[in-house]
């Protein structure tokens, strides 16, 4: 007769091949996929903590991206709390050969009906394939992140506390293909073609259908997006870049361009990067300053506005004051520019701030528990007819990427 503890243990065993299984499945049945494929990574699994199983090869590796909060705000001009999940997805990545490897990531919380464009769902994050011809040169091909520059871009999503607004409503998943060029170890040059949208113009600019709406914009003949990115390293990695410089078609003779310039200083104990975006829109591609001022582009006819400025700079301190504890400031400053309306240039000006403290319990892991709190300053121009906002968020969660196998 077993055992209580042997019976024990055979369940969890029994449990955790259970999910794993699962996975891969629910995976597959949704034929559905982030920004940053995790191959290479030789953290010990939770498989192998737990069952002490051996594993050989990096053929196949599934993560779990998970995070949740318990919050409290006054968004809506009275204090109100709730529960939720943030981020939550799968990835399944590894290396078919020595040269070939894939990456497959997609969101368990999320619409999965297919684009327009590419036929992939908004839950797919990421589906492509890598081959690396050689240590300097690779190919990656398929849905996967466009390659802005930035530190608060490149952060994992389940590990970003609060994103800036510019960032906030990009479209950055897209299908095509990204050559990358190492001429010396530290340094990388990137350079993608991808659609610059997943559903086409007609659906991505919808409002364009809406009744009272003559606005005169046309598809654009060639949907791409074309992206140039440098990554540098110096000094040992204490001091990193990453800058990129893009043009988006967005409608007939009207292209979005985007400048992205992030730099960070990584020393032991504590890390600072500060990072600028501009984006120049011929058509409102963000639809940020369009939202806001729907009402006021109706009553003449508009749906979208054309020639729109924005500016983030976006700054994040981290501080590791003892060993598993992290202490991370953050402030975002930001601008809309509507350069062809009178009544919204300059109308907008957002400024947020905030702080968190992060408990790490085990660093294999990669499980953050985390407090923090959030404050955030809308400040609207007069001839706008917009309404000021301040808002504060305190929030109490967890932040993880976990290895399941």
């Amino acid at each position: 007769m077993k055992s209580r503890s042997t019976r024990t243990d055979e369940m969890k065993r029994n449990f955790l091949i259970a999910v794993l299984s699962i996975l891969p499945l629910t995976m597959l049945a949704d034929d559905h996929t982030s920004r940053h494929p995790a191959n290479g990574d030789v953290t010990p699994s939770l498989t192998e903590r737990v069952l002490q199983l051996e594993k050989n090869g990096e053929l196949f590796n599934v993560y779990l991206h998970y995070s949740a909060h318990a919050q409290t705000s006054d968004e809506h001009g009275r204090w109100q709390s709730a529960m939720g999940a943030k981020v939550f997805k799968v990835e399944l990545s590894g290396s078919l050969t020595d040269k070939l490897s894939y990456n497959f990531i997609h969101r368990l919380n999320k619409g999965t009906s297919a684009e327009s464009q590419d036929n992939f769902a908004r839950a797919t994050d990421g589906m492509s394939l890598t081959y690396d011809f050689n240590p300097q040169f690779s190919l990656t091909a398929g849905k996967t992140y466009q390659i802005w520059g930035g530190f608060e871009y490149w952060s994992s999503p389940v590990f970003v506390f609060q994103y800036s607004d510019m960032e906030d409503h990009m479209e950055i998943y897209t299908t095509g293909v990204v050559a990358r060029y190492k001429p010396v170890p530290s340094q990388e040059i990137g350079l993608e073609i991808c659609n610059s949208h997943n559903g086409k113009f007609a659906d991505t600019y919808s409002r364009l259908a809406e009744s009272g709406i003559s606005q005169p914009l046309e598809s654009p003949d060639h949907p791409f997006s074309f992206i140039l990115n440098w990554n540098g390293n110096f000094f040992s990695d204490r001091l990193q870049t990453r800058w990129a410089w893009g043009i988006q078609s967005e409608a007939r003779h009207r292209h979005s361009r985007m400048l992205a310039l992030g730099q960070q200083l990584c020393l032991p104990k504590f890390q600072w990067y500060v990072d600028y975006m501009a984006a120049f829109d011929g058509l409102d591609r963000l639809q940020l300053a369009s939202n806001e001022g729907r009402s006021y582009l109706k009553s003449s006819g508009r749906a979208y506005f054309t020639d729109v400025h924005y500016q983030t700079i976006v700054t994040k301190m981290e501080y590791q004051f003892q060993p598993r504890w992290n202490l991370v400031f953050k402030g975002m400053y930001e601008t809309a520019n509507v350069t062809s309306d009178e009544n919204f240039k300059n109308y907008r000006r957002s400024i947020s701030y905030g702080g968190f403290v992060e408990y790490i319990p085990d660093t294999q892991l990669n499980l953050h528990l985390f407090l923090g709190y959030m404050g955030k300053t809308l400040d609207y121009t007069r001839r706008s007819a917009l309404t000021d906002i301040h808002t504060n968020r305190i929030e109490l969660g967890f932040m993880s990427k976990l290895k399941l196998y």
